[in-house]
């Protein structure tokens, strides 16, 4: 799911870490316009800038894409009195040098919340014994194509108590491993380090481009094309055998978020790439009507990566 406003910030640098204005501040006034200081949500839902978060991201990333900007004015806020109502987003504007009282604040779309994940049942089991999951990692079911932000409490909260409870129930572990462990070479030979940082940085650059707000199926198998020529150049790394343990764990950890950043980028763009409908926050350009076949959970295990 995407986040339709977060500050627009430091950007160039491939920050992955935008400040969120909260979509409170749209329901206390503040309204969306572009880089002439006019409206446009009028024009692409009857609710405006209530519309729900999936048509704003799209809308605000449909002007982005065509060469524009979109701001948040909060202006509308601030005169109403209701400043002291958003600390947080006042204090993220002023830490990247504007004034909510006086200036447009640049805003675009960010990833936000994974929907879907680990299939669980009602306690939180996975179809591996001994493996629970539960928050945004996990498929609970208990919201839809769109989610809503008191979610989060349900899923992190009360699934958690349901996990623990279940872990504090469960017989002891065997000590064999249900699946057998890929492990990461120890430590790099020089310049391995910036190869995995390449590994990384085009995975992100694949998903954005590709896998992100508008999807199709001629972007979904590019994106595929490239994570399976990303995943070939990760397996060929060279490594050799060093004494620094804390060099060797810096490299492991890197190692592994590059594969599991494959990993899992290559499993949401399958399952978008087999879901030819839209709904909510998954919309397909080349197939934008839901269909009722859809309307249920559907499942994909890794052995579609093949």
């Amino acid at each position: 799911q995407f986040h339709p406003t977060a500050l627009a910030v430091n950007t160039e640098a491939g920050n992955a870490n935008l400040p969120l204005l909260t979509e409170a501040l749209r329901g206390a006034g503040a309204l969306l316009v572009d880089q002439a200081g006019k409206r446009f949500m009028s024009a692409v839902h009857p609710a405006a800038e209530l519309a729900p978060r999936d048509v704003v991201a799209r809308a605000i990333e449909q002007k982005i894409t065509a060469g524009g900007s979109v701001y948040l004015d909060m202006r509308p806020v601030i005169a109403n009195g209701l400043a002291g109502e958003f600390p947080e987003a006042v204090h993220a504007c002023r830490d990247a040098g504007l004034d909510p009282a006086k200036d447009l604040l640049p805003i675009v779309p960010a990833a936000h919340y994974h929907m879907g994940g680990i299939h669980v049942d009602d306690d939180g089991h996975t179809s591996l014994d001994g493996l629970w999951a539960c928050g945004e990692v996990a498929n609970t079911g208990v919201h839809g194509a769109n989610r809503l932000a008191s979610n989060s409490l349900l899923e992190a909260v009360v699934y958690a108590r349901r996990v623990a409870a279940a872990i504090r129930r469960a017989p002891a572990m065997r000590d064999e491993q249900p699946l057998p462990i890929q492990e990461a070479p120890e430590v790099p030979v020089p310049g391995t380090e910036k190869r995995l940082d390449l590994i990384i940085a085009a995975t992100r650059s694949a998903v954005s481009r590709h896998v992100g707000i508008v999807r199709s199926g001629v972007g979904l198998q590019r994106a595929l094309q490239q994570f399976r020529v990303l995943d070939a150049q990760l397996g060929k790394i060279a490594m050799c055998q060093v004494q620094d343990a804390a060099a060797s764990f810096g490299h492991v950890l890197r190692w592994s978020e590059a594969r599991n950043l494959l990993l899992v980028a290559r499993l949401v763009a399958l399952a978008a790439l087999d879901r030819e409908e839209s709904r909510g926050a998954h919309y397909r350009e080349d197939f934008p009507n839901p269909l009722p076949e859809w309307r249920r959970h559907q499942s994909l295990t890794v052995d579609r990566l093949a």
